[in-house]
């Protein structure tokens, strides 16, 4: 498996945890008191996760190019 196909399957992932995202909303928009609480943690924790899975998918998939600037602007 090389950098790319791994970043694939970072991607996959974090489309999946957007799904149960998703659902957790529309769960949340239904339910009060500590239910609503855990729910709400559980959102918290699945958004940081995302967001580590996408980092992480963007840093495979540009791992190699030349100039190691992952798409962004390097000081010279």
């Amino acid at each position: 498996m090389d950098l790319q196909e791994l970043s694939m399957q970072y991607r996959t992932t974090a489309e999946r945890v957007e799904d149960r995202l998703y659902i957790l909303k529309e769960q949340r928009k239904h339910v009060l008191g500590e239910e609503s609480i855990l729910l709400e943690s559980r959102i918290a924790a699945l958004y940081a996760e995302l967001l580590e899975l996408r980092k992480t998918a963007f840093y495979l998939a540009n791992y190699e190019q030349e100039d190691k600037g992952y798409g962004f602007q390097t000081q010279s």
